[in-house]
Protein backbone atom coordinates (compact mmCIF):
# COMPACT_ATOMS: atom_id res chain seq x y z
CA UNK A 1 0.00 0.00 0.00
CA UNK A 2 3.07 2.46 0.98
CA UNK A 3 4.21 1.83 -2.79
CA UNK A 4 0.71 2.72 -4.09
CA UNK A 5 0.94 6.28 -2.20
CA UNK A 6 4.40 6.93 -2.34
CA UNK A 7 3.52 6.43 -6.85
CA UNK A 8 0.54 8.70 -6.80
CA UNK A 9 2.23 11.26 -4.98
CA UNK A 10 5.18 11.31 -7.37
CA UNK A 11 2.85 11.40 -9.91
CA UNK A 12 0.78 14.45 -8.67
CA UNK A 13 4.10 15.98 -7.87
CA UNK A 14 5.13 15.42 -11.68
CA UNK A 15 1.57 16.39 -12.95
CA UNK A 16 1.67 19.86 -11.06
CA UNK A 17 5.58 20.77 -12.41
CA UNK A 18 4.02 20.12 -15.83
CA UNK A 19 0.85 22.34 -15.35
CA UNK A 20 2.74 24.90 -13.43
CA UNK A 21 5.40 25.69 -16.37
CA UNK A 22 2.32 25.35 -19.00
CA UNK A 23 3.83 22.30 -20.88
CA UNK A 24 2.00 20.22 -23.06
CA UNK A 25 2.80 16.67 -21.94
CA UNK A 26 1.98 14.30 -25.33
CA UNK A 27 -0.68 10.95 -24.72
CA UNK A 28 2.63 8.70 -24.63
CA UNK A 29 4.76 10.83 -22.16
CA UNK A 30 1.07 10.64 -20.47
CA UNK A 31 1.29 6.82 -20.57
CA UNK A 32 4.61 6.56 -19.50
CA UNK A 33 4.62 9.33 -16.24
CA UNK A 34 1.72 9.15 -15.00
CA UNK A 35 -0.92 6.09 -15.66
CA UNK A 36 1.55 3.08 -16.05
CA UNK A 37 3.07 3.67 -12.72
CA UNK A 38 -0.08 3.50 -11.43
CA UNK A 39 -0.71 0.37 -12.85
CA UNK A 40 2.40 -1.22 -11.87
CA UNK A 41 1.83 -0.26 -8.54
CA UNK A 42 -1.46 -1.61 -8.19
CA UNK A 43 0.48 -4.97 -8.95
CA UNK A 44 0.29 -5.27 -12.31
CA UNK A 45 2.50 -6.50 -14.68
CA UNK A 46 2.91 -3.45 -17.39
CA UNK A 47 5.82 -5.79 -19.25
CA UNK A 48 3.63 -9.01 -19.31
CA UNK A 49 1.27 -8.78 -22.36
CA UNK A 50 -0.93 -11.43 -20.82
CA UNK A 51 -1.74 -9.35 -18.06
CA UNK A 52 -1.69 -5.17 -19.27
CA UNK A 53 -2.18 -5.63 -23.12
CA UNK A 54 -1.68 -2.09 -24.90
CA UNK A 55 -3.55 -0.74 -27.73
CA UNK A 56 -5.97 -3.56 -26.98
CA UNK A 57 -8.61 -4.49 -29.77
CA UNK A 58 -11.86 -6.88 -29.52
CA UNK A 59 -11.64 -7.45 -33.21
CA UNK A 60 -9.46 -6.31 -35.91
CA UNK A 61 -11.71 -3.40 -36.81
CA UNK A 62 -12.80 -2.12 -33.69
CA UNK A 63 -11.00 1.01 -32.46
CA UNK A 64 -7.56 0.61 -29.85
CA UNK A 65 -8.55 1.39 -26.40
CA UNK A 66 -4.99 2.09 -24.81
CA UNK A 67 -5.13 -0.60 -21.98
CA UNK A 68 -6.93 -3.94 -21.54
CA UNK A 69 -6.08 -5.19 -17.80
CA UNK A 70 -6.37 -9.48 -18.11
CA UNK A 71 -7.74 -11.20 -15.83
CA UNK A 72 -8.23 -15.06 -16.27
CA UNK A 73 -7.45 -14.53 -19.54
CA UNK A 74 -10.13 -12.01 -19.76
CA UNK A 75 -9.84 -8.45 -20.36
CA UNK A 76 -11.24 -7.18 -17.17
CA UNK A 77 -10.41 -3.01 -17.41
CA UNK A 78 -10.02 -1.01 -20.28
CA UNK A 79 -7.76 2.41 -19.90
CA UNK A 80 -7.78 5.20 -22.36
CA UNK A 81 -5.37 7.83 -21.89
CA UNK A 82 -5.35 11.49 -23.37
CA UNK A 83 -2.62 14.27 -23.39
CA UNK A 84 -2.42 16.49 -20.71
CA UNK A 85 -3.41 19.94 -21.58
Amino acid sequence: MDDLLDTLKQCVDRLGRYRSIGRRVGEQNTKAGLIEPVIAALGWDVLEPDEVHREYRRRTTDNPVDYALILMRMPRLFIEAKAIG
